[in-house]
C-alpha cells in the first residue's frame, strides 16, 4: 500500500497538472491585487491623495470599437452596461483580489 493513499493533492489528485496550473494564476492574480494596494495604500499614506487605477484604465484600449460603442450607446441589455460600467470603474487592485480569490477557490473544489 502506498503512504499517500486516500490523500488528495494538486498534482496526485483527479485533476492533476491542471488544478495546480489554475490555482497557480488565482495565487497570482491574488497577489498582485494585493500589491498594487499596497502601494495606492501606501501612495496615499504619503500624499494624503487617493488616486487608485480603475480596470477601465488598465483595458480601456483593448476593449473592441463595438463594445465601446455600446458602452456610449446601449440600445438594449441596460442592466448589463451598467454593470459593466461599474465594474470598469472600480479599482484594479479590488477586481483583481476578488478575481483571484474565486479561481482560487474554484481549483479547490
Amino acid at each position: 500500500m502506498s503512504p499517500r493513499r486516500g490523500r488528495s493533492t494538486y498534482v496526485d489528485g483527479p485533476r492533476g497538472p491542471l488544478t495546480l496550473l489554475f490555482a497557480a494564476v488565482g495565487i497570482i492574480l491574488f497577489l498582485t491585487g494585493a500589491a498594487i494596494g499596497a502601494y495606492e495604500g501606501v501612495v496615499w499614506l504619503r500624499t494624503g491623495r487617493a488616486r487608485p487605477v480603475s480596470v477601465e484604465q488598465v483595458v480601456a484600449h483593448r476593449l473592441p470599437a463595438t463594445v465601446t460603442k455600446w458602452l456610449a450607446h446601449p440600445g438594449s441589455w441596460v442592466g448589463l452596461r451598467d454593470l459593466t460600467v461599474w465594474v470598469l470603474h472600480s479599482p484594479f487592485y479590488a477586481f483583481a483580489l476578488l478575481l483571484g480569490f474565486v479561481i482560487l477557490v474554484a481549483s479547490a473544489l
